[in-house]
């Protein structure tokens, strides 16, 4: 990853962000220093250029703050501005959106703020699961309402065949089963070996 020749430290106050090293940007990412956001978003070339790096493992600022659950990052980050240059929907090395982290680690607002800046709700990763089978399996219920009233296909399977009704039942998660039920899931839906229905993950969870 490249660097900065000459860096500054996050904690050092100044009236400019601009060769702070992209290590030092992570770390604010993570622990919400929100400061040093607000002082890049006074420089649209320096906020668009934070926009664009990666770390080792394909993650944005942006995945990590919306990892993190921190809001007010993710609104200067993804807020405002076209898709292509937010990287909303970019992918990490294992195919994970901010999206699908926010749900993952159940930061409701952030996931508010994502689709709001233009998240792709139908984005799959490698394993084919979208950001509704992570509200399913880990049984986050208003997110995956959230995600359903912005066009999430209940349906859609990942690369074993499984629904996010699947993730839901075999994780005993009995009231998302129930909202994607009451919004169109099939309950006969087999997974890739043709024997894994709803109604036998309800019988073998003791839904």
């Amino acid at each position: 990853m490249a660097m900065a020749e000459e860096a500054m430290e996050i904690d050092v106050p100044a009236s400019t962000t601009t060769n702070m090293k992209d290590d030092d940007l992570f770390k604010a990412a993570e622990s919400g220093n929100l400061e040093v956001f607000q002082r890049l978003a006074e420089d649209q070339l320096q906020l668009n250029r934070a926009r664009s790096i990666r770390n080792e493992d394909s993650r944005s600022l942006l995945h990590v703050a919306a990892a993190a659950g921190h809001h007010q990052i993710v609104c200067i980050l993804g807020a405002g501005v076209d898709p292509s240059v937010s990287g909303v929907n970019s992918s990490d090395e294992e195919g994970w959106t901010p999206l699908h982290s926010a749900v993952s680690s159940g930061k409701d607002n952030v996931v508010e703020v994502l689709l709001q800046a233009g998240a792709d709700v139908s984005m799959a990763n490698k394993g084919g699961r979208t950001a509704l089978h992570y509200a399913a399996s880990k049984g986050r219920l208003n997110i995956a309402q959230i995600l359903i009233s912005h066009g999430a296909k209940v349906n859609q399977k990942d690369k074993f065949g499984c629904t996010p009704l699947h993730r839901a039942a075999s994780a005993g998660h009995s009231q998302l089963c129930e909202l994607l039920i009451d919004d169109g899931a099939d309950v006969d839906a087999t997974d890739k070996t043709g024997c894994f229905t709803t109604s036998e993950a309800w019988c073998r969870f003791g839904l």
